[in-house]
């Protein structure tokens, strides 16, 4: 057994991780909206927005929540709030959970939710098969786009090249996903991604935008560094190994600023260290 930690405060940490054999058992603190300013759609949106950046870092998803305990500062936002998770959460898959009235620390504040989670993964045959492919002619930096279409339709046509699927399929896959939530995971970093059906392994495409772009991020800040991914539908353990590991290092503020410092597509490769995934 071993006790993993993560963005460790002097009094306590946002997620604890015990493994136990090939399962993680994950611990996720009380977390709440970091713009206080938002309304209570607001404040769920982005609690839960954080929420899967923290499992995304142990290659887990909301799938993999067992329980919640959920704190609102006011009754009269139950009905709001749920109209938020009722979106968010994993139809058939819905976890344990309590709701409570309570007086939280901040009178801003007007939710809080604390997450237990567990995500088994099995060991993978061929680990080569894990790291998505991307080519020099994948990576755009300073893109000109000014809004979210442009983004997508640059990021569907370097997809859609490399995967072999067509545009419009991949552009319906990424819709469908973001339908469920924003993709943002803070920081100025986006990770759009889809399950697909036919794809022989995963394919990716960097974007690093000349201006930042409000993309519904947790924290409010917009987006200039977006990496895109496709995964096999029929491979769920590569997908949640290969989240992992990319929300790892992009979490990472020395290779956020390294990529946002690169002066060519080789640079990228290097950084996001994809070549070590494959490995």
């Amino acid at each position: 057994m071993s006790i993993e930690r993560f963005e460790i405060g002097p009094r306590f940490s946002e997620m604890t991780v015990v493994s136990v054999g090939n399962t993680k058992l994950i611990y996720i603190s009380g977390q709440v909206a970091e713009n206080d300013s938002l309304d209570i759609t607001g404040q769920t949106r982005q609690v839960l927005n954080i929420i899967e950046r923290l499992l995304a870092r142990v290659g887990a998803g909301r799938e993999h929540i067992a329980a919640v305990r959920i704190y609102l500062a006011s009754v009269g936002d139950y009905a709001a709030m749920n109209s938020v998770w009722d979106d968010w959460v994993m139809p058939g898959q819905t976890p344990a959970r309590t709701t409570v009235a309570a007086k939280l620390m901040n009178a801003a504040y007007k939710v809080e939710i604390e997450v237990y989670a567990a995500v088994s993964h099995e060991p993978i045959s061929e680990p080569h098969d894990c790291g998505p492919s991307l080519q020099a002619q994948d990576v755009e930096l300073d893109a000109p786009w000014s809004d979210e279409a442009q983004l997508r339709q640059s990021l569907t046509r370097k997809l859609a090249r490399s995967s072999g699927l067509s545009e419009q399929d991949v552009r319906e896959s990424l819709l469908e996903r973001e339908a469920l939530g924003s993709t943002s995971l803070g920081h100025g970093v986006a990770l759009p991604h889809a399950r697909v059906d036919h794809l022989a392994h995963p394919v990716a495409a960097f974007v690093r935008l000349a201006q930042p772009m409000a993309l519904q991020a947790p924290d409010d800040k917009p987006v200039d560094l977006v990496l895109a991914l496709l995964i096999p539908r029929e491979q769920p353990q590569i997908h949640l190994k290969l989240f992992a590991q990319i929300a790892e290092i992009l979490s990472d503020p020395l290779m956020r600023s390294r990529l946002r410092q690169a002066k060519n597509a080789q640079t990228v490769i290097e950084i996001l260290t994809l070549a070590d995934i494959q490995a």
